[in-house]
């Protein structure tokens, strides 16, 4: 039996703009437990999906099917990774600690070849790298994007503020 497309499977629960945005997405995990009224869901993707469009999905899902929980978490092909995917998981980490933001707000990434590098507009550095986001941020990209990743280099500018961080974030194989 082939592995089916989410939207095979949920599209009736979606919007026409959500069933767009999954469009190629299988599902590759699925456990709906009807007497908690929970779902756990993983999905497989060749396209970035935000994790914007995730959490719309979450609760859109939640909701329609009135659930207690839902969760529905997602992977994607190496090819997936980019600078949008990099800001999103920034983003998600700065959502888990609260040190972090300020920090990140302004900052320019790059993505050359497997090099990201985040250019940090309000300094920070050190306070960054206490709260283990390398880490954090290396354990994220390899589980969704199957890239290991390695701290590169990190620099700070001869001005008070610029600091860069960068990483190469490889390709498996």
């Amino acid at each position: 039996m082939a592995t089916p497309l989410f939207c095979e499977i949920f599209g009736d629960f979606l919007s026409q703009e959500l069933r767009e945005k999954l469009n190629g997405a299988i599902l590759k995990k699925c456990n709906l437990d009807t007497e908690n009224r929970t779902l756990l869901a993983g999905l497989f993707c060749d396209t970035y999906i935000s994790r914007g469009v995730l959490v719309e999905l979450t609760s859109s899902i939640e909701s329609l099917l009135k659930l207690e929980k839902c969760n529905i978490t997602a992977e994607f092909s190496s090819a997936a990774f980019g600078v949008s995917a990099c800001e999103d998981v920034v983003n998600e980490i700065r959502q888990h600690n609260a040190l972090l933001n300020g920090y990140f707000n302004g900052a320019e990434y790059a993505l050359d070849g497997d090099t990201l590098t985040i250019n940090l507009k309000h300094g920070g550095y050190k306070k960054i790298v206490a709260t283990k986001f390398e880490e954090q941020f290396i354990r994220l990209v390899n589980n969704r994007f199957g890239r290991e990743c390695v701290l590169r280099g990190a620099a700070a500018t001869s001005g008070k503020q610029e600091q860069v961080f960068c990483l190469r974030c490889c390709r498996p194989g």
